[in-house]
């Protein structure tokens, strides 16, 4: 279950989805610190 992609920088992804700093995105999961606060298809 690692990342696919590592995100450093303030990215708005999708809607209303909003991509701060050190936040991980796997498959159809962004994970932040190691919460999931979002479980979507972002590709």
């Amino acid at each position: 279950m690692r990342p696919k992609t590592v995100i450093k920088s303030g990215v708005k992804i999708g809607r209303d989805c909003i991509i701060g700093y050190n936040v991980y995105i796997s498959e159809n999961t962004i994970i932040e610190d190691g919460r999931v606060i979002e479980d979507n298809t972002i590709l």
